[in-house]
């Protein structure tokens, strides 16, 4: 199925791919963060780089850091969103995403051209390409600030025919391929409208609104990937060995599995806890609230794909919520929770038992506030 999960924050994670890494010689004396970006973030071998590119990268850095953003700038946002371990949840999200959209706005066609320009001068593979296309998206000031997977697999499918180095008479027929897709009305398929409503909603904490756009997106996503899936399948006789291992790769990066559908996903620790943050919390529980992030981040990671995991750290986070909150307030979030209906066994995958991750507690609090009655 296509990777549907909703990365509240995917500009910033785009945007970690900046973060400060050791340089190759051949650039280091450069001093550049865009050099640094294509080396060492982009995977993009130092013997690939030609003298065009380093000659782009020295222009473009001057041009950046004199008209635009430094890449000062661009660390210290960098390193602040990775400090926070999970992001936006345990850093001000006013703040941070008040700078990354000055920053969007000041330097983005910048290095949108700057991408354009270097993009054709390197060799491109499916993650490769998936990096660019991630930090195109960063700096495009008219691109969602959400992941839309059904235009990241339109991106991936465009990219196929170089990417499995198709010869002339196979790319004719993958062009036809791709011209039956289109006729089928596959266009017609756009999740990004949806997932902006349903971020919107989740920030507003309308729980009916939400349920409903979980459910079309659902719908739109499984009418799509069958579309999707019976192209590859159609592709796959007409390649040589060599490149049908090539696209179970790419098939991969286009319809990755997900662990539910979203009209099935429960309310998660991560989610509970931004909803929390919304609340009117005075500054003993902000910092409880904090302390309670940063120690759930590492068991929502280990979780991973196990939904009873992610069920039964959700309810630890929310015994520890009930400590420092106060009753009314514990309403007030259980109210912004939308409870999700089990998914009737035989449509669940079968996994094997785990011990499932809890929260660790966090350290205890002066007066936090008055406790809930559970």
């Amino acid at each position: 199925m296509i990777d549907r999960t909703v990365p509240r924050f995917a500009l910033f994670a785009a945007l970690a791919l900046l973060a400060a890494a050791p340089l190759p010689a051949t650039l280091a004396s450069q001093e550049t963060w865009l050099g640094e970006m294509l080396v060492e973030d982009l995977g993009i071998p130092k013997d690939e780089l030609s003298t065009e590119v380093e000659s782009l990268i020295q222009g473009y850095q001057q041009r950046l850091a004199s008209e635009h953003i430094s890449s000062g700038e661009v660390r210290d946002l960098v390193r602040m969103v990775l400090a926070a371990d999970t992001g936006l949840d345990s850093a001000d999200p006013i703040d941070m995403a008040k700078r990354m959209r000055t920053i969007r706005e000041n330097g983005g066609a910048t290095m949108l051209e700057f991408m354009t320009r270097v993009q054709p001068l390197v060799k491109m593979s499916p993650d490769r390409y998936e990096r660019f296309a991630a930090v195109r998206q960063t700096f495009d000031v008219a691109a969602p600030l959400y992941h839309d997977p059904i235009a990241r697999t339109q991106r991936v499918l465009d990219n196929l025919p170089e990417v499995l180095d198709l010869n002339e008479e196979q790319r004719a027929q993958f062009d036809q391929m791709l011209a039956s897709l289109k006729e089928s009305g596959v266009e017609k398929y756009s999740a990004a409208n949806l997932y902006q409503e349903l971020l919107a909603s989740e920030d507003a904490g309308t729980s009916e609104t939400s349920a409903m756009l979980r459910q079309r997106i659902d719908s739109l996503l499984e009418g799509y990937e069958g579309h999707v899936a019976a192209l590859f399948e159609r592709l796959d006789p007409i390649l040589a060995p060599d490149q049908r291992a090539i696209l179970q790769n790419t098939r991969e990066h286009a319809l990755a599995v997900a662990p539910r559908r979203l009209s099935d996903a429960p309310a998660d620790a991560r989610s509970i806890l931004r909803q929390a943050r919304r609340l009117k919390l005075d500054s003993a529980q902000r910092r409880k609230l904090d302390e309670l992030t940063r120690a759930t981040a590492p068991a929502w990671r280990d979780a991973g794909r196990d939904e009873q995991a992610h069920r039964l750290l959700a309810d630890s986070v929310m015994a520890e919520l009930r400590k420092f909150l106060k009753a009314d307030q514990v309403r007030e979030l259980e109210s912004r929770i939308t409870p999700a209906p089990a998914r009737p066994k035989a449509d669940r995958p079968s996994q094997p038992a785990a011990q499932p991750p809890t929260a660790p507690k966090p350290a205890p609090a002066e007066k936090a506030g008055e406790k809930s009655g559970g």
